[in-house]
């Protein structure tokens, strides 16, 4: 996790491709142009990177679950419903095929459900918005908003989306990747030496 005060550079405000209902506070990043995140975000990041190649998008091949042992309780795979392609109309639905562990008992688990059954409205905008940014920058992208930490602001959520694409061109399912930091109320971020023997202004259960 890197130290020092979070970044508010934003390189996609809210609202930026044109979709409205989504936070004020929403902002995307391209995950290669993302100013600050944890180094297990970077980590993830670059694995996906890699095993794409010169290919538009991933595919759901490369995730090997031996690679990423110690991440797979912080990701989730998600079936797109009605969003064929890049140059398509915003997403319509997506259904949670699973939820890793840390993913269930942030948001509860929701596994066969769709995003809109089991998020409220401000989630599932976010998520259509990363979803579309995704797709058409064809990269593996960051979201963060206040709702994402169920109004705690001790937390920072980030969440990291790749696109999968069996064909190559049309997107069918995507990866997220759930990065909680913790912060002190200056927004610092928070050493894990910090959090285990306590701060004045953020405990263990907050």
């Amino acid at each position: 996790m890197e130290l020092g005060k979070m970044t508010s550079t934003e390189v996609y405000s809210a609202g930026g491709l044109g979709d409205t209902g989504v936070p004020a506070d929403l902002v995307v990043f391209r995950a290669d142009e993302t100013p600050s995140c944890s180094s297990k975000m970077q980590r993830i990041r670059k694995y996906f990177e890699e095993k794409r190649g010169a290919n538009s998008f991933n595919q759901r091949a490369d995730l090997q679950p031996r690679e990423l042992a110690q991440f797979l309780p912080f990701f989730a795979i998600m079936d797109v419903i009605g969003f064929p392609n890049a140059a398509s109309g915003p997403l319509q639905d997506a259904r949670l095929r699973l939820m890793g562990t840390k993913v269930a008992a942030m948001y509860s688990d929701g596994t066969g459900k769709l995003i809109s059954e089991h998020f409220g409205a401000e989630m599932v905008h976010c998520f259509q918005y990363l979803a579309k940014f995704a797709i058409h920058e064809k990269a593996p992208s960051i979201a963060r908003a206040g709702v994402f930490s169920g109004g705690r602001s001790s937390r920072q959520v980030s969440i990291l989306l790749v696109p999968f694409s069996e064909d190559k061109l049309r997107v069918d399912q995507f990866l997220m990747f759930l990065d909680v930091c913790y912060v002190d109320l200056d927004g610092n971020f928070l050493s894990s030496r910090e959090l285990q023997f306590g701060h004045p202004t953020i405990g263990l259960q907050s």
